[in-house]
């Protein structure tokens, strides 16, 4: 199974959950990207965290979105 992580604030690409665990609790945080401006820091965080498999997110990310209270 070939999974993958994406950082949706700057597109960081991570093989494993520790990769972007790693990548998102950094003392110096990346840049947003123009595509990430549209969302919160936490909704970024959450997102990042659902694995890519074959090039699709495993979870549809409108779903998470009706979930996610501001």
């Amino acid at each position: 199974m070939s999974s993958h992580y994406l950082c949706k604030k700057c597109l960081f690409r991570g093989k494993n959950f520790i990769d972007i665990k790693r990548h998102l609790n950094k003392k110096n945080k990346c840049s947003k990207k123009v595509e990430s401006y549209s969302y919160s820091e936490d909704h970024l965080f959450i997102l990042s965290l659902i694995p890519y498999y074959k090039g699709n997110q495993m979870i549809n990310i409108n779903e998470i979105s009706n979930k996610i209270i501001y």
